[in-house]
Formats: structure tokens, C-alpha cells, sequence
């Protein structure tokens, strides 16, 4: 994300998302950039082979802003999917995509005590999968066995480590420090990672979380 001069965005400014692609020995070369959105784009997140770019676009202010979740083909630059368009959006978009691509998580943030609502959406078809759990870990992907919840009204600002397809937290991660930044699950979903508002990062073995506390009768 730049402004127009290709120099870092500041408030106020009109966004470019400009798409590159990465040379030996650090070198970058430009393949095109978006630039239509003079609101925001917020959440770009691809997949791990980088052929497409999935985000969040704004146009215009206040009263007259707009919304759009689009999807553009990383050679092609052409459209694959686009959906959620809001003339008066609310809240906030949150994009998560799995690792291969396939599953697009478009999360309405809403607060307490109306939470977030998750919609899975396939790709490149745009086929609407329905409901999803909201989780907000990067990479997270419907087949894993567990999700986050990052904003439930019991827990706020921690992280409720939930079974897929429940509500009702198996373990409460995240209660000493604030987390912050982006979240990640590894490929197997075993493995979850954040970082905290003091700079430290955290990594939950969830299995071995799992067992200790079975060891004390608290288990899942």
C-alpha cells in the first residue's frame, strides 16, 4: 500500500495497492496496481502461490462511502469474483484465506452483543459456501478442528480457542498480555501464533495445551 508517488500512505491520502513480484537477489518487479478505490483497501491477503489478490475497497467519505470485497487475477488482472457491495457500509470486513486459496472468510465485524458473522465464500468459482465460523487467524481454513474467536462478549480481547462448529470456548488464550497484529495457524491447525501489545510473540501447541490440562481434569 502506497500513495499515488509510491511513497508511504499517510492519513488522507488516496490508496494504491501496487502487486510485484519478487527477483533474485532482492529485486522487484512491478506487475500492475490497483488504484481505483480512493477510499481504503483494506485486508489484501493471497494465497501461497500468489496468483491472485483477494481485498477489502473503499470509495469516497462519510456519508457517500462504499464498499466491495474484489478478487484479481495476480497475471491476468482481471476480475474472478466480487461480491458484498455495500453503499453504506457498517462495521467493518475482515478477509481470511486458507493457504491453497480455496476458502475466502469474509468476517462482518459487529461488537457485543451482536459479534462477528462469518461467510465462506470457494474460489475462483465465488461459490457461496454459507455460515462460517468467524475466526480471525491468518490462514485459518474450515477443514481445521478449531477457530478463534477474537471478540466474543465474555472474553473480550482474548483469544477463546473454540471447536469447529461450537460457541463455547475449549481454553482462553491470550489473558496476560493484549494480543496484536496478525494471528496464524500452521498447515495442520496443531499450531497457533500471535503477537502482544509489549512486542513479545506467543505460540499455543494446542495438542500439548490439551494434554496438561487433562493431566489436571481440565481437558477437552
Amino acid at each position: 500500500m502506497e500513495n499515488p508517488d509510491g511513497k508511504r500512505l499517510l492519513p488522507r491520502q488516496e490508496p494504491v495497492l501496487r502487486v510485484y513480484e519478487l527477483e533474485p537477489p532482492g529485486r522487484m518487479k512491478r506487475l500492475f496496481q490497483i488504484e481505483k478505490f480512493n477510499g481504503d483497501i483494506d485486508f489484501p491477503v493471497t494465497p501461497t502461490d500468489g496468483r491472485f489478490i483477494a481485498f477489502v475497497g473503499y470509495r469516497g467519505h462519510g456519508a457517500n462511502k462504499s464498499r466491495v470485497v474484489e478478487v484479481i487475477d495476480s497475471v491476468t488482472q482481471k476480475e474472478i469474483w466480487s461480491g458484498f457491495q455495500s453503499e453504506k457500509p457498517e462495521g467493518r470486513l475482515v478477509l481470511n484465506l486458507d493457504r491453497t486459496g480455496r476458502y475466502l472468510s469474509i468476517i462482518e465485524h459487529k461488537p457485543p452483543p451482536e459479534g462477528d458473522r462469518g461467510t465462506l465464500v470457494e474460489l475462483p468459482s465465488g461459490k457461496l459456501l454459507g455460515p462460517v465460523d468467524p475466526s480471525y487467524a491468518a490462514r485459518w481454513s474450515p477443514a481445521m478442528t478449531y477457530w478463534i474467536n477474537g471478540s466474543s462478549e465474555e472474553f473480550w480481547g482474548k483469544l477463546a480457542l473454540i471447536r469447529r462448529g461450537e460457541k463455547k470456548p475449549l481454553v482462553v488464550l491470550g489473558i496476560d498480555v493484549r494480543s496484536s497484529g496478525f494471528h496464524h495457524f500452521n498447515a495442520a491447525g496443531t499450531l497457533y501464533a500471535w503477537g502482544n501489545e509489549d512486542g513479545t510473540v506467543n505460540v499455543a501447541d494446542i495438542p500439548e495445551v490439551n494434554r496438561r490440562l487433562t493431566s489436571i481434569g481440565l481437558g477437552w
